[in-house]
């Protein structure tokens, strides 16, 4: 999770990291589970009923939508 109003602010380089770090074996190194992929990660805005919620923010979801198409898990 992360914490912010990313509708103002930018995420730092650092939870930019951590959240690719998270999907590339952060997981299973934390908890010892295999990663179901960037792809199950949602956004508040994601979830059914809550279509209209700002949250994250459109810089979250941005890098949310890079991870998801960039990377490969």
């Amino acid at each position: 999770m992360l914490h912010g109003n990313y509708v103002h602010d930018q995420l730092t380089s650092a939870q930019k990291e951590s959240l690719k770090w998270l999907f590339q074996g952060g997981f299973h190194k934390l908890f010892g589970e295999t990663e179901a992929g960037i792809h199950i990660v949602r956004g508040h805005q994601e979830w059914p009923g809550h279509g209209t919620n700002a949250c994250p923010g459109t810089h979250l979801m941005r890098h949310l939508a890079w991870l998801r198409n960039t990377q490969t898990f």
